[in-house]
């Protein structure tokens, strides 16, 4: 059984859920295009063979995605465990979803191979311009190029309209280049959203072999893929096979389905195909959807949707084959090229009709998370060599579900649930408490199960700093904050500020600032494992933060950016009688809190309560006052309705448990006090010099490392 820390360990990193009360109605974008391109008689044949027919026909309607909805959903989405926590407990999007919602084979070799290196890795084949001239008669105009990659516009124009009187050969090219647009825009879109990469050539070379491989597999790793991404704070276009996330989320959960779309065929999203959303208040809906999620319960969700008569009777008997049914009980690799992503359906047992077991400690393979092919094309079968393994021998990692008539989560689930999961999101509740007290009693009727066996699978962590984690998805670390970092430099053109930055510059920024005399960034090298190197000093990047001080915000440092920072002249003015401890001793000692709540009651007396009981004189019991003790407890007839005075992510009926003392958690605690003093710290140590500070203030942001820096009308202390 695991633990919260290993649940929720993105959480310090730039999992959206922790920014929900800062970003209340933050909304993803989706990036799609539909393919558009009319489907021919004599194609049709040439889809069937490749296992492709059926994800052709979804192409008939404009999509259209919900996107309030969609990102309530993202912000439950854990890349620890690819799963959905919800109030009830977890649930995903399993092969066998993609095989009835889309009706793609998920038996079958992996989607792999390399991206543009053809003619080193393939026996036989030229460069990919020359192949691809070989395969489609012609090559796009140089306009329509970029990099390895055509404009959707040249195929959509070139091959649109089939002649009457085409040869067979002329329908196989018509054919390769509605599968690469097919492929290209419903199962493995990008951000681009209208370009078509040459990583098809080698499948559509031998359009009879391609339903030899696992469309499905690679078509859900993609997914996977771009909900992690989207989850990270600073990403908000979410690309990938998005009409299947949709229709997901319509089949398990009936109360959040459009009505009035009960007639339904196979694929069976294209039940959805003409529902269209609406694109109006898109921040109240997204408030409303979150609200919604909370209030779910087991009784919610359809655990089977695809069991009942009325979805046999059209469902295509390819897809039920054994060679295919069993994998959807597969604990394995998902393969996509470089996408590595891991099917747990272990931890979804009710979806495959049984009881929910305690969950074994999650996979952690975060650092794949950081590959997808960009930096070096190579033969990546063989680059992950350990993960394609676990691909071709999956039919070991098939576990045995025992079916039950009410699948649904074990009583020893649920209580291990409703204290470390994280199942409220919402902020300023307005409904009552929703905790249960109890394990309900019909989960006691389904009985326990214990954990299958499972083909063991290592560990592949990130273990890099937490700025180069920020950045997977995205091109820059905290981009939002961008602007704040060039005005600084604005300022800082005649100062010795040595090129120090708190996050990664673009190269031209870069190269602006080098050509007016402020210095270069650090340079930042990676290896192949991942490690990352900066010269010529090895700086810990805090990231950024807001404060709300009057709107105004700020960038912050971590403790080794402040002590390279700073001048010789101001680490000498630290060295005096006020610096009262060494940057070594603990902070935890009994001293250190008594000389702390000195120094802040001389700050500012009329605002300052001493927190420890009993004053300095007993520092060693030191503790926060909880929110609810009497003396801060607001009274009941007096809680907005916006607000509970609990957490309703503690299991109820627990003691409350007490919050970090000074040094409990890795933080940056920052108190500026003298206006006379404001500018000269600010411009030291890195900190701009727009700070609106008339009197001591405190700001507490997340940072690695621990610091406390005191200025007051006559001293700067350090600790």
């Amino acid at each position: 059984m695991e633990d919260e820390r290993r649940l929720y360990q993105l959480d310090g990193v730039a999992h959206v859920a922790g920014t929900i009360d800062a970003e209340p109605t933050r909304c993803v974008y989706s990036v799609r295009r539909q393919q558009n391109m009319p489907l021919h008689d004599r194609i049709i044949p040439y889809l069937e063979r490749a296992g492709l027919y059926h994800l052709a026909r979804l192409n008939a309607y404009w999509f259209w995605l919900d996107e309030p909805l969609v990102s309530a959903f993202i912000e439950r989405w854990r890349p620890e465990t690819h799963t959905f926590h919800m109030p009830f407990g977890k649930c995903t999007i399993t092969l066998q979803d993609v095989a009835y919602q889309f009706g793609l084979p998920v038996d079958g070799q992996a989607v792999s191979g390399c991206m543009i290196d053809f003619h080193m890795h393939i026996e036989g084949v030229r460069l990919a311009w020359e192949w691809f001239e070989e395969l489609f008669g012609e090559l796009p105009p140089p306009d329509k190029r970029k990099l390895y990659t055509v404009h959707f516009t040249w195929f959509h124009e070139r091959f649109r309209v089939l002649p009457a009187d085409a040869l067979e050969e002329t329908v196989r090219i018509y054919a390769r280049a509605y599968i690469m647009m097919l492929l290209s825009t419903q199962l493995f879109m990008d951000k681009s959203a209208n370009r078509v990469h040459l990583r098809w050539l080698p499948f559509v070379v031998r359009l009879d072999d391609m339903s030899s491989y696992s469309w499905g597999a690679a078509a859900l790793a993609w997914l996977y893929r771009c909900m992690c991404r989207v989850t990270n704070r600073n990403v908000t276009n979410l690309a990938g096979p998005l009409q299947l996330l949709q229709s997901w989320i319509f089949w398990r959960f009936p109360t959040l389905r459009p009505p009035g779309f009960d007639a339904f065929s196979f694929p069976l999203a294209s039940r959805w195909a003409t529902y269209l959303s609406s694109s109006d208040g898109k921040e109240r809906r997204i408030i409303q959807y979150r609200l919604a999620l909370d209030r779910l319960t087991h009784r919610d969700i359809v655990w089977e949707p695809y069991g009942s008569l009325d979805v046999l009777a059209v469902i295509h008997p390819e897809i039920l084959t054994e060679e295919h049914i069993r994998l959807w009980r597969a604990v394995t690799s998902l393969i996509y090229f470089a996408v590595i992503e891991w099917h747990q359906v272990d931890r979804v047992f009710p979806q495959l009709g049984g009881v929910q077991h305690l969950p074994e400690p999650v996979l952690n393979i975060e650092y794949l998370h950081s590959k997808d092919g960009r930096g070096g094309d190579r033969w990546f079968p063989t680059y992950y060599r350990t993960w394609r393994q676990h691909w071709d021998e999956r039919v070991r990692s098939v576990l045995s579900v025992q079916r039950v008539p009410d699948p649904g989560p074990s009583p020893k689930y649920l209580d291990w649930w409703h204290h470390v999961a994280h199942r409220i999101l919402s902020p300023g509740i307005v409904f009552a408490d929703p905790r249960p007290t109890q394990v309900p009693d019909d989960a006691i009727l389904r009985g326990s199960s214990q954990a299958p066996t499972r083909v063991p699978a290592f560990d592949m962590p990130d273990n890099r700093r937490l700025e180069r984690r920020r950045r997977i998805g995205t091109r820059a670390t905290d981009r939002d904050w961008r602007w704040l970092d060039d005005m600084m430099q604005e300022e800082q053109v005649g100062g010795d500020d040595e090129g120090q930055a708190d996050h990664r510059l673009r190269r031209s920024s870069a190269r602006l600032r080098a050509a007016r005399g402020g210095g270069a960034p650090p340079v930042h090298h990676d290896d192949e494992a991942g490690s990352s190197r900066r010269h010529p000093t090895d700086t810990h990047v805090g990231g950024t933060a807001e404060a709300s001080m009057g709107g105004t915000p700020f960038t912050h440092v971590s403790s080794s950016q402040v002590l390279h920072g700073c001048s010789t002249q101001l680490l000498a003015d630290l060295a005096t009688t006020s610096f009262t401890m060494d940057l070594d001793d603990q902070l935890g000692r009994p001293q250190f809190y008594a000389d702390f709540a000195e120094i802040i009651r001389g700050d500012d007396v009329h605002q300052y309560q001493s927190p420890i009981p009993g004053g300095p004189s007993d520092p060693t019991e030191y503790r926060p006052q909880p929110a609810d003790t009497p003396e801060n407890l607001v009274p009941e007839t007096q809680v907005p309705e916006t607000q509970l005075p609990v957490d309703l992510n503690e299991p109820a009926g627990s003691p409350y448990d007490t919050w970090f003392g000074m040094g409990g958690r890795h933080h940056l605690h920052l108190e500026l006090g003298h206006r006379r003093l404001r500018r000269e710290i600010g411009e030291r140590l890195g900190l701009g010099v727009q700070l609106d500070v008339a009197q001591a203030r405190t700001y507490l942001v997340h940072s690695e490392a621990t610091m406390m820096l005191t200025v007051t009308n006559s001293s700067v202390r350090f600790s």
